[in-house]
Parts: C-alpha cells; structure tokens; sequence
C-alpha cells in the first residue's frame, strides 16, 4: 500500500510566512540602531535564511525586500570591526552612541554659528579699515551701518590709568574701562584712545567666537579682539590687545521683515597696551643693499606673480606642470654662512621659482647678490640648503635639498661650487634639512625630511589640491624610483586599511639619514631602519637632550603625531616619544631646541596650529578624538624635568608659558634677541593669502576645520558625517559640495576667479622671555610683526654691531626681507660674547679622535658668577632654514664672563677665563691648529658702524601734477583721486574725503579729483557739486585730455587701476605711492613722519 502523500501547504499560508519572517528581520534589525545585543544578529540570520528558503519561488523584489533586512546588522559589524586607529595611546575612546536627533541638533547650531561668524567677518573688516581713520566707526556710510541705531555701549574711561613708575620696559598696563553703560544713537567708540594716537601701522578687530543663544537665529552673541600698532602724538610705538563683548542683531525693513545684521550691543571689558620708544627691529633691505645694485631685486617673487597670472588667466594654463598656488613642500627656504671665509655672514636664498641668489657680506653693512661668481645661481624647486664643511678641508660646501629634483651635493673648490654626481637614493621631495655628526666619527651627517608632493593645481576644475591620475594624490611614480613607488603604495594600502581616512595620521615619502663616508661620498644609512620613518617630515632637529655626548632627534610631523629618539651609540636609536613624555597632538612644522630658563637643561618648542575656529568646532562636538582639541590648540613648550623627561607649559594666561598663541605657524626659533642672556621666541605664520587683485575677501579656516572633524573615525556614523545639517548644497561653481568647493581656494563666476584665503594675513610672533619665568607678546612692538605668508627665518648679525638680526623669506610677496635689530638704540644695554668652533678632524675621512671641522654638537656654558647659560652648537635649527654658525651669547649688564667652557663631541673640553664682554672666541678643539697652538683666540667682535645710507631713489613726475596750475605751493603731500560723476565707490568715498581733509589739511595735504570720464560735461561736473558737496579740490582737465589723464595713472600703477585709485606725490609731484580706492589718515600721516 502506497504511504498518503502530505498535502502541499496553501498558498495563502506560505505567504503569511514569508511576511512574518520579513517583519522579523526588520524588526530586529531595527532594535540594533538603538541596543547592541548579539543575539539579535543571530535571530535575523534565522528568520533572512527562513524567509529566502520559504519564497525560494517568489519573484525577485520579494526576496530583494529580505535581503535588504541585511544591511543594518552588516553596518553594524564593519563599524565594530573598523580600526578606529591607535592615534593616541594615552587616550581612550570616550564616545557613545548618540540620537541622529542628537548630532542633527550639535552641527546644526554649530553650522549657523559659524556661517554667522563668516557673514559678519567683512562687516568687522569694515570696521578695522575705519580704524585706520582714527574712527570706531570710520567716517563712511557703510562703516556706521554696522551698527544699530540705538546701541548700548560700554566704552574706555576717559583718561588711561597712570603708569606706574619702575616698571620693566614693554610691560602691559591696563586701560580702564567705563563704569557704566550707556545707550546712544551716535556711536563713537574708544575716543579717548583714537585721540591720543596719531596713526595706526595698522589696526584689526575681529570675533573670535559666537552662538545663537537658544537657537535664536535673529541674535548672536559673540567675543571679539583687537590687536594695533600705533605712533601715538607723543612719539612713542604702543601696541594694543583689546577684547569686546558684541550683540548683533537683525535689523527690521520697513515691512517688518528682517533686514541685515547690526550691532545692538558693544561691550568693551578689557584694554590693555605696551610702549616702547621705537620700533625694536626696522626692514633695512633698502639700506643693506649695494648701491649698485637695488632692493627691488629681492622683493619681486617670481611665483607670486605667476599665481597673479594664473588668476587672471581663468586658471587654464599652468606656468609648468608641477605648478600649486598653494603648497607646503614647494617653497622658498634661506641659510647664512661664512661662504668666501672673510668672518662676515652671508645669505643664501633658495627659489621656488627663478634661480637662488647668494647675497655677499661686503663687510660694511651692506650686500651685493653674486650667487653666479660661485656657480650657486642654480634654478628654483629648491625648498632648502645647507652649508657645511663637509669634507673637512676648511671650507664650506653644501646640500641642497630639492623638491621637483634629486637632492645634490655641492663641493666647494676654491670658491666655486661643483655638483658630484648625484646618487640614485638621494631623494626628492625634501623639505627642510638638519646636520649632526650622529655616529662620532668627525664627519657631519644629514637627516633630510621629505613631503608628499601636492597635486598641481590643473588636477582639478576647482584649481586646488584634488586627485591627479589613478586616483593618487601623491604622484609617486615621478618622485620614487619603481620600487620605492610600489612600496609606498602598498604601506598606504595598507594603513588605510588599518586607520580608515583620518587626517590625524597619514603616510608621507621616507626620510633619509646620510651617513657621510668621507671624501664626498654620502650613503643612506645602516639606521634608516629605525629613523627613515615614512611621514609627512616638515623639520628635524637634533640635540643632545640628555646630555650623553651624543645627538638625539626630535622629528615634527604633519598629518600624524612627533618622534623623539635617542641616540644609544652602538645600540642604534631607540623611540622615546611616550617615555619622554613629548606626546602632545599638533600638525607640527617646525622644533627648536634651547634650554629658555637657563637651569642647564634643553627645552623643546613645537610649532603646530593655533586656530580660533579650530578651537571652538572641536570643543562643541561630543566624542571628538582628544588629538583633533589638541591640533587646533597652539604650539607646545616641553619643559625638562628630570631624568630625560618632559612637561609641557604652553598656555594662553599665566602662569603657564604664554607662547601657544601663533597661528599656522611655519617654525619657530630660540635666540636670544635683547642679550640679557635669555633665549626669546620667534614664530613665523599664515599658510596663503589670496592675492589683493583676485580676493575674494573670504577666508576658510573655519570651513578647513568643518571638514575636519568629519573625518575623525570616532564619529563615522552616517548621522553625524553625512548630515544634511552641514549645508553641504551644491556651489556656485558646480565643483561639488560648498564647504569642499571653498577649500579647492576658487570660485569661478564666468572666466572670473575668486581666490580664498587660508588662514591669511597671518602675523608672525615674538615673545619675550622674561628671566625663564613667563613670556610676553611683544610682537607688534618688534616689527617684526610680518603679515606675509613667511616660510623660512634665518639669525644672523649681519653688521657684527652685537645684536642678532633676521633674515626672511615669503611665499608671496615681498620675497625677502631683512631686519635689523635696533634694540641698542631704545636704552636696553645688554652685552655679548660670541664663539666660533673649529673641530679637530681635518680630513675627509673618519677620525676617533676629533670631530667634525665645522665643530657642531659642542656645548658651552658660561659662567657669568651669579647664573649660568648652557647652548649648543647645531645646524639647521630651524624649518627650512640655517642659522648663523657664529653662536652669540648675550650676558646682559655683565661686563665680564667669569669662565666659557666647551665640551666637544668627542668628549674633549676646553676652558677659558676672564674673558671680556664683546669679545669674539675662536674655539680650537685640537690646540695645534690654533695660530699660536693656543686653543682659544680672542679677538673684537664688534666692527665700526658704517652709516646706512639707502641708494638714492629716483622717482618720476606724474604728469598729472605738471599741469595742475591750482596746486597749493605749501602742501607737504598731493593725493590725485580718479574721479566719475557716475562712480558710485567715489560717492561712497566723499565722507571719508571729508574727513581726511579735515583732519590733514591743516598738516599740508591736498586731496584732488582727477576726471577721466568724457562724458562729464562742465553741467555734469557743477551739478555734481551741488548736489553732493565734495571737499576735494577739481583739478581742470579738458574732455579731450581725459583719456590721457587715464593713461597717465595706468602707467604708474603698471595696468588699469580701479575706480577711485589714488597716485600720491610730494610737493614737486614725485610719485611717492599709489594706493587702489582712496588713502587713509594713517597711510598719509606715516609718509609725512617717514622714519622708522
């Protein structure tokens, strides 16, 4: 008998069964957004399997809808898989899950916040550029609208608080401020300042942070500064520091609706200034330079005009392949030596574009650029050099490290520099360099860091950084060699596959450690293994930290966190970094060592990034990896404890080291600048400022950290780095999202180009040490205060007068400048010694005995009977750049040095007692190469002075001024203005002309209207008049002459300048400046002072 057969299940049924196991699996997938529970993962897997095998003869969309329950509990296990990075072994992973409601509500108000901030930027722009009319707010129309009608103000009292007598030089004194506030419907702030001061070198106030309280979009609160030099009526420099409190709110149209931003309320709650009698350092370029040859030479920057041309062309066309506007490793780099051996430092200035120039002491103060007398005028591409005696035959040869080119050595013949051969490993892409003789076998080594090359800016439409071909930002195949190539992708491969796309660590090319084997020959070394580490290098700086006779290393890296490593001799190097406790997060530039408290023990100071809206974004955002705080908080001073350990001091307010404030700061340096025989700081600032003809007045730090932040894998979920809450819409040129359509640094509008400023118009730092316990910012008081992208500073004293100068390089323009120290001449009399070092080895191969020629690593300390100062004898201490090898030692009131002793590499010592303030030491390690067999010989420092004389200058008459039968015969200053009856900046510009005349008239200037156009008639001129009553004088010039009068100010500005431009003269009609638009009470009153 036949078993029955089971009957087959009712359709009807399956499909119940189909839809309960669906509604199972979405169900539990569901419940895994908001719980984390594993059994979970295995109940979907059941009831997907289930329902797949029961529809097994469904159609296609059904079984799609179950797959799909897949995709949440799939997410789930590659986020928990996912390496989250080991970016910071100190630090945990504190972040939780938070609501897609949560991170909505977090960037939501951090968005508006910060497009706010963006928004009022140009009003508060407004406001600095009134400043320099000695106005708060300036005498223009646009300027009083920034603020309400009704304002409740809180001002500076009316008169300063005395200063206090006794008080050290430069030290900051308070201003007092109002004791109540008041409303008023006429807004003149800080009046009893701006009277005081005759004008401003220059003046900015700006917000530093803000928010929507409570989310009310018609209201922002916000904090903002003020930082100003000025040259007040007395004669005396003051800087200010100021901070407001300010409540701008939505004005009201007369509808109701709401209208722009105003400012409701101005708090000032703090004023505080620093005096000096003069500026401490004055740009002596003009003065320096041979009277037959010009400063000019020096200023111009071929790249910076190329990027002009660049612009102007719509960005199609790149001046060559490798051509970036913007770039880190392709750069301008500067080094001093003795290069002709006449004891008086030289300059060297190596080109990104054009060829270097070597800029020869002539021993009187002045220069002559002879880079092709010594075969060193080689082309650009060329981010730094080194000079050494690295054959130890007594003079100096050199590396130059190249970015687009094989680095090559150079030996020095007699004067005349030939390039050896250039070896296979010698890399590209290097950055910046530093030399040690690392394995004590007196000859000098190099460590040379290297950079990822950056994408040409023709990779993308947007002209910035962007994909170049495969997909690879990096170009290996042009700067590697096969093998190297394949190397290096495969290590990035494969760290992304263990880190993910963090910008907190990323790989770059490897760094070289070049053993030198004598005789010109360099080789990469057995101990690349440990130090030839694969970064983004920016400097290395070795130093004898623990003071065991033998170099360490300190190396500052972009995009991933510092090395420190000890040199053990025999043992090779050892990574000290967590042991050391130099562990703190920067994207760091550039390090200097240098014992700044005088307690025997070196220092280390860091420089990273210091960013206001860096700051605030990344403390808003909970679970924010703690090195993302930290790369935006400033640079680091690791202090020496003990026993080779480190503490870090930086800080914004006493008592911490109040030297963390800089900016995107390129490398700071120790010196001691005002000899009172402890070491001060100088930090160089600013990545790329938008060329004035192109600007789009817009700067995107705040953009660059917005999307930062987004990459940091603590904080991958799609609800916080896809939210729609970052506005990320499309923009205006089509390029991708706004905020990464802002940092490609362009925006198109038509064949037009708007460039972005990074973190631009950046100013350099200087702190003064103040006895090891604290710093001042004394920055604005030096001059030495540069708005330029700076790239490279060198410390020199160039006219041997005893005190340190500076020598600087720019990515944009000027090109160079040099400062000279005048702090001699402001009553601070602090004395110097300075020492000279020759080693004992005086060949070109290894010696036992002796060290290198050149006799870096020594140490020396002086001691002064109350205090002793501790220094060491390095080069290339500094990013890019190299140091005088002249060490100078300032000693203060000290008119003698009880004793100097130097410990030399290899273990020798020489001492030496009694010796007098100025004298000049030439060190022997080895005595009998003294000319008297003497180990020490003393000489003067100091030279004669020789009176700076600038090259006279010979202007050219405007013509304009020729034929201006009205001019005044007693003005000091004539400021010849285009003028338009129907230009509207002009009309805009008439309060401010009324202004400027009231104020400078009576001082000798003569303000005059230049009409270009031929249509104004004389009716169209006279109306004018009447309507508008201009308070410049008209100058008559006949419609038929106009276009000629417009020639006349294209000539002088070099191309077709905007309407209003300005052309200033002197009395007789020499062309003293040009300025776009109209100049200032401050631009004008400095030319009638004209002195430093």
């Amino acid at each position: 008998m036949k078993p029955r057969s089971k009957a087959p299940p009712r359709p009807g049924t399956k499909n119940k069964l189909i839809v309960a196991l669906i509604a199972v699996s979405w169900i539990c997938g569901g419940a895994l957004l908001k719980l984390n529970v594993p059994w979970l993962y295995l109940l979907i897997a059941i009831s997907v399997t289930a329902a797949l095998w029961v529809g097994r003869r469904q159609g296609w969309l059904l079984r799609a809808v179950v797959l799909l329950a897949l995709a949440i509990p799939i997410l789930k296990i590659v986020q928990k898989r996912s390496p989250k990075g080991d970016l910071h072994e100190n630090t945990p992973t504190t972040f939780t899950s938070t609501s897609e409601k949560r991170d909505g509500a977090v960037i939501r108000a951090l968005v508006a916040a910060e497009e706010t901030y963006l928004n009022l930027s140009p009003k508060m722009n407004i406001l600095s550029k009134g400043l320099l009319d000695l106005r708060l707010p300036g005498p223009t129309a646009d300027a009083e609208s920034v603020f309400s009608t009704t304002v409740t103000t809180v001002d500076l009292d009316l008169t300063p608080a005395a200063t206090p007598t006794g008080t050290s030089k430069f030290e900051s004194h308070p201003w007092p401020m109002a004791a109540l506030s008041k409303q008023t419907d006429r807004v003149n702030l800080w009046r009893p300042m701006l009277d005081e001061i005759s004008f401003f070198e220059h003046a900015k106030v700006e917000i530093i942070s803000g928010d929507h309280p409570d989310g009310n979009m018609l209201r922002y609160e916000a904090k903002g500064g003020f930082e100003a030099l000025a040259r007040m009526k007395s004669d005396q420099w003051r800087s200010f520091e100021g901070r407001m409190e300010l409540t701008w709110e939505h004005s009201r149209t007369d509808d109701g609706a709401a209208g722009g931003w105003q400012i409701t309320g101005w708090k000032t709650t703090e004023m505080h200034w620093r005096a000096s009698p003069k500026r401490l350092f004055v740009e002596a370029l003009d003065t320096a330079m041979h009277e037959s040859q010009e400063a000019s030479m020096l200023r111009r920057s071929l790249h910076y005009e190329a990027t002009v041309k660049h612009y102007r062309d719509g960005a199609k066309q790149l001046p060559h392949p490798y051509f970036a506007p913007i770039s880190a490793n392709q750069k301008e780099g500067i080094a001093v030596a003795d290069v002709n051996g006449d004891g008086f430092d030289d300059i060297y200035i190596t080109m990104r574009l054009g060829k270097n120039m070597l800029l020869v002491n002539q021993g009187d103060g002045t220069f002559l650029e002879q880079a092709a007398s010594f075969k060193l005028d080689l082309p650009g591409h060329t981010p730094c050099a080194l000079f050494a005696d690295f054959d130890n035959d007594g003079d100096q040869d050199v590396i130059l490290g190249r970015s687009l080119l094989k680095t090559s050595y150079l030996e020095n013949r007699q004067g005349v520099f030939y390039q050896h051969p250039i070896p296979k490993f010698m890399p590209m892409a290097a950055l910046s360099m530093s030399a040690a003789d690392y394995n004590m076998d007196g000859l000098l080594d190099v460590y040379i860091c290297t950079y990822r090359p950056a994408a040409p800016a023709g990779a993308s439409p947007a002209g910035g950084v962007a994909q170049s071909k495969d997909g690879d930002f990096d170009w290996p195949d042009e700067f590697f060699d096969i093998n190297l190539a394949r190397e290096y992708r495969r290590r990035v491969s494969e760290h992304r596959k263990r880190k993910g796309g963090t910008v907190l660590d990323q790989l770059g090319p490897p760094n070289v450690l070049l053993v030198n084997r004598g005789g010109g020959r360099f080789e990469p070394a057995p101990e690349n293994d440990t130090v030839g580490i694969w970064r983004n290098s920016m400097q290395a700086t070795w130093g004898d930290y623990n003071r065991d006779g033998r170099p360490d290393l300190y190396i500052a890296n972009d995009w991933g966190l510092d090395v420190l490593f000890r040199n053990d001799g025999s043992g090779g190097f050892t990574d000290v970094t967590t042991q050391a406790g130099v562990t703190a997060y920067g994207y760091a530039m550039g390090a200097s060592w240098g014992d700044y408290d005088n307690d025997g023990q070196d220092d280390l100071y860091v420089s990273n990034m210091y960013s206001e809206p860096g700051r605030r974004i990344t403390k808003q955002i909970p679970g924010l990896e703690k090195m993302f705080i930290e790369s935006a908080a400033g640079n680091w001073l690791y202090h020496q404890v003990a026993n080779g350990k480190f503490e870090q001091v930086a800080g914004l307010m006493p008592p911490s080291m109040t030297v963390m404030k800089a900016g995107w700061s390129w490398g700071g340096c120790f010196a001691d600048f005002d000899n009172d025989s402890f070491l001060d700081l100088y930090v160089l600032n600013g990545y790329f400022t938008a060329p004035k003809e192109h600007s789009s007045g817009l700067d995107l730090e705040s953009n660059l950290w917005r999307t930062m932040v987004r990459t940091d894998e603590n904080l991958s979920r799609p609800s916080f780095r896809f939210s729609p809450e970052w506005k990320r819409t499309s923009a205006p040129d089509s390029h991708g999202p706004m905020i990464d359509a802002r940092l490609a640094g362009v925006e198109r509008q038509g064949d037009k180009v708007l460039v972005h400023s990074l973190n631009g118009n950046e100013r350099n730092r200087y702190f003064a040490n103040h006895a090891g316990r604290s710093f001042a910012d004394i920055s604005a008081l030096t001059g030495l205060d540069n708005p330029a992208d700076s790239r490279g500073f060198a410390i020199l004293d160039y006219d041997r007068d005893g005190w340190q100068d500076i020598a600087l390089v720019n990515a944009n323009q000027p090109l160079f400048n040099l400062y000279h120290n005048e702090m001699g001449t402001t009553g601070l009399s602090g004395g110097v010694i300075a020492i000279r070092f020759v080693g004992g080895n005086r060949q070109a191969s290894p010696s036992k005995g002796f060290g290198c020629r050149d006799g870096y690593g020594a140490r020396i300390v002086v001691d002064l009977g109350n205090e002793k100062i501790t220094r060491e004898h390095r080069c290339g201490d500094g990013w890019s750049t190299q140091n005088s090898p002249t060490m100078m030692v300032g000693i203060g009131s000290h008119t003698n040095v009880v004793s100097l002793t130097v410990k030399w590499p290899s273990g020798r010592t020489t001492t030496t007692q009694g010796v007098p303030e100025g004298t000049l030491l030439t060190v022997y390690e080895n005595p009998e190469d003294g000319p008297t067999n003497d180990p020490v010989e003393r000489t003067t420092y100091r030279v004669k002075a020789s009176e700076r004389r600038m090259a006279p200058i010979n202007r050219e008459v405007f013509p304009i001024a020729a034929v201006d039968s009205s001019a005044k015969p007693g003005a000091r200053l004539r400021v010849y203005t285009t003028f338009s009856t129907s230009n509207q900046p002009y009309k805009e510009n008439l309060p401010r002309l009324r202004h400027v005349r009231a104020e400078l008239g009576p001082e000798g200037v003569d303000i005059i209207a230049v009409p270009i156009d031929d249509t104004d008639d004389n009716q169209k001129l006279a109306d004018y008049n009447r309507e508008y009553r201009p308070s410049t004088r008209l100058i008559r010039i006949a419609v038929s002459q106009r276009a000629g009068a417009a020639a006349a100010f294209t000539k002088v500005f070099g191309a077709e300048p905007p309407l209003p431009s300005s052309v200033i003269t002197d009395s007789s009609g020499h062309v003293l400046a040009t300025q776009p638009g109209v100049p200032g009470i401050s631009a004008l009153r400095k030319m009638l002072r004209r002195d430093p």
